[in-house]
């Protein structure tokens, strides 16, 4: 895509109210589908303000409602959309948020883990939550590793071979004091 376009998008969500900017960010880290609930658990805003800067959202045509059962949820009217949007966060918030993400993801779907498993797996690496990527990759990996997923249980196990170094690094890092 042309820097002229993404620029121009890139200016067009910087020009959005700080609110409805950081919500737009907030779910373009949850990802291209973003079911309402979870917005809702990590985004820093009360329920008002939430679904008044959704409308605006939607009105601006950065998101439109893609669903109202079994739960509401909003979908990017342009990938690029949602890849300028990600790309205009910083790091650490990024990492804030996908961490964010993974513990809201856990209350959210209670017992049915498994049904998200991937989803959460893909969160807590971004986040840098080692050990839940590391279980979770290991989970995404079994599941994918079943009758029809070999191709995607190969990716998901070739992945995360550089996660137990890093909980490793992590956790001798925190030991001494960094």
């Amino acid at each position: 895509m042309p820097a002229t376009v993404q620029a121009l998008l890139a200016a067009r969500i910087d020009r959005l109210p700080p609110d409805e900017k950081r919500l737009l960010q907030t779910a373009a880290v949850i990802g291209t589908e973003v079911p309402l609930a979870l917005l809702q658990a990590i985004a820093e805003l009360p329920e008002v303000a939430l679904s008044r800067s959704l409308v605006q959202l939607q009105a601006a045509e950065f998101l439109y409602e893609t669903s109202l059962f079994p739960e509401r949820a909003s979908t990017f009217k342009h990938a690029l959309t949602h890849e300028v949007a990600y790309g205009s966060l910083l790091h650490e918030r990024r990492r804030t948020l996908h961490a964010r993400t993974v513990e809201a993801l856990e209350a959210l779907v209670g017992d049915r883990l498994d049904d998200q498993v991937e989803r959460l797996a893909q969160h807590a690496l971004r986040g840098e939550v080692w050990e839940k990527a590391l279980a979770y990759g290991r989970q995404a990996g079994d599941k994918a590793l079943g009758p029809l997923g070999l191709p995607r249980g190969r990716w998901c196990a070739s992945s995360r071979r550089s996660w137990p170094w890093r909980i490793s690094r992590q956790s001798c890092r925190h030991r001494a004091g960094h």
